[in-house]
C-alpha cells in the first residue's frame, strides 16, 4: 500500500558513498590543476624561450627574436594551462558520473526488490482470493462487516459538508493479525489460545489477506450501495487497498469519497 523503499542498510550504504563522492568533487579546485601544470610548463617556455629566440635569429636576424622568444614561451604556458584545466575538469567529472554510477546501481537494486515483491504480491493475493468462499460466510466475520458498515455509515452521515470544503473524504481501516482482528473505533475480535473466542489462529499471511480482503470488499458494497449519491447531491467513489506483505498484520482501507455538492465559490467583493 505504500511505495517501496531500499532497506534502511542499503539506504545507509548508498547515501554515505554518494556523500563521500560529493565531497571528493567538491573539492576538486581546478586552480591548483592548472597551477601544478603550470609549474611543468615553465621549462617547457624556458626551452621554446632559447629554442625559437635562436632559431629566429639564425633565420631573420637579432631583430625581433626576443618577441618571437616570448611569443613562444608565453604559448606553451596558455597550453599548459588549459592541459592543467582539462585534467582538473576530467577528474571532477569522474567523481560526477561515480556518483551517476552509483546511483544507478541502487535503482537497479530497488527495482529488483520491487519486482521480487511485485512477484510474492501476485502469489500472495491468487492464494488469499482461493480462500475468500473459506471466509465469506463465517458468522465473525460477518458480524464485523455488520457492525463495521453501520459505523462507517453513520460517520459519512455525520461528516460536515460546508460550503467552504471542495472535498469529502471518509475511510475505515480493517487490521488482521494472527489472533485478533481490529476494525471500527478500537473493536477487537480477540481469538486463538488466549483469545475471547476459540477459533484458530490465522497463521499464514494469504488468510490473513483473504480476511482482509471479504471484510473490506463487503464494507465497501454496502456503502456504495447506501451512497450511490452524496447527501451533498454529489457522485461517490468508494475504494478498496489491502496490503499485500507477507506480514503478521495486513491492513484494508476503504475509502469513502466524492467532491463537495455544497461547495460555492468565493464571490469577489
Amino acid at each position: 500500500m505504500s511505495k517501496l523503499t531500499l532497506p534502511s542498510n542499503l539506504e545507509s550504504e548508498r547515501n554515505t558513498k554518494i556523500g563521500k563522492l560529493q565531497k571528493q568533487a567538491e573539492q576538486v579546485d581546478i586552480i591548483k590543476y592548472v597551477k601544478f601544470s603550470l609549474y611543468a610548463g615553465i621549462i617547457f617556455a624556458i626551452g621554446a624561450f632559447l629554442y625559437v629566440g635562436s632559431w629566429y635569429d639564425k633565420q631573420y636576424g637579432f631583430d625581433g627574436s626576443a618577441g618571437a622568444a616570448i611569443f613562444a614561451a608565453i604559448g606553451v604556458l596558455i597550453i599548459f594551462a588549459i592541459i592543467g584545466a582539462v585534467i582538473g575538469n576530467s577528474v571532477k567529472q569522474f567523481y560526477l558520473r561515480e556518483i551517476e554510477r552509483v546511483k544507478v546501481h541502487y535503482d537497479n537494486m530497488l527495482k529488483e526488490i520491487e519486482a521480487s515483491h511485485a512477484e510474492s504480491a501476485a502469489t500472495l493475493s491468487r492464494e488469499a482470493a482461493a480462500l475468500h468462499s473459506k471466509f465469506a460466510n463465517n458468522e465473525h466475520i460477518q458480524t464485523i462487516i455488520a457492525n463495521a458498515t453501520k459505523n462507517f455509515i453513520g460517520r459519512i452521515q455525520q461528516m460536515p459538508r460546508p460550503n467552504n470544503r471542495k472535498a469529502i473524504e471518509c475511510s475505515a481501516r480493517f487490521s488482521v493479525q494472527k489472533s485478533s482482528i481490529w476494525y471500527e473505533h478500537e473493536q477487537v475480535l480477540s481469538f486463538g489460545p488466549e483469545g475471547r473466542i476459540r477459533l484458530r489462529e490465522l497463521s499464514s499471511a494469504a488468510e490473513r489477506k483473504a480476511v482482509a480482503q471479504v471484510i473490506a470488499d463487503n464494507v465497501a458494497a454496502q456503502v456504495k450501495a447506501m451512497f450511490p449519491k452524496d447527501p451533498s447531491g454529489a457522485d461517490t467513489l468508494v475504494t478498496v487497498a489491502c496490503g499485500d506483505d507477507k506480514n503478521s498484520i495486513i491492513e484494508a482501507v476503504v475509502t469513502y469519497s466524492c467532491t463537495n455538492g455544497f461547495y460555492e465559490d468565493e464571490i469577489p467583493w
